[in-house]
């Protein structure tokens, strides 16, 4: 790991809350996946783990056991929700940060998330290009 490398990694630790997700289709349309009003959380720890979850608001409780919810209501939940976890490394030269997937809400994300990294103040931006367009997440470090 190069020097800017460790630096890189050090300014991404800790929580950042969501702030916006968008995406820009090939068309030129921006639309936000989750709406404005988006909650999340991303995560890196000092030992190398990351973890993200983020959420449409207004899904409406089960108001029972999850095994007893109305089919509708789980399909609310599943399709109201980005989560994994994983690992993660940085490359410092190429603004990339990596997130190494072990386990997903959706089974089939798998494998390795390259994105584009930059920090500005209080922000972080992640962006990479995607089936659906390009995608730009902004997060922010909470307040203390």
């Amino acid at each position: 790991m190069t020097g800017d490398d460790a630096e890189l990694r050090q300014a991404l630790l800790g929580a950042w809350e969501l702030v916006l997700w968008s995406n820009r289709r090939p068309d030129g349309v921006v639309e936000h996946p989750f709406g404005h009003e988006a909650r999340g959380v991303i995560l890196y720890t000092p030992d190398g783990h990351m973890s993200v979850h983020m959420v449409r608001p207004g899904i409406a409780a089960f108001g029972g056991p999850p095994g007893e919810a109305a089919p509708d209501r789980i399909a609310a939940a599943y399709n109201g929700y980005v989560g994994y976890f994983g690992r993660f490394s940085v490359d410092a030269a190429h603004r990339i940060v990596t997130h190494h997937i072990e386990g997903a809400w959706y089974p089939d994300l798998r494998g390795d998330q390259v994105r584009h990294c930059r920090i500005d103040g209080d922000r972080l931006f992640l962006e990479a290009e995607t089936i659906t367009g390009w995608v730009t997440i902004e997060w922010r470090r909470p307040a203390r």
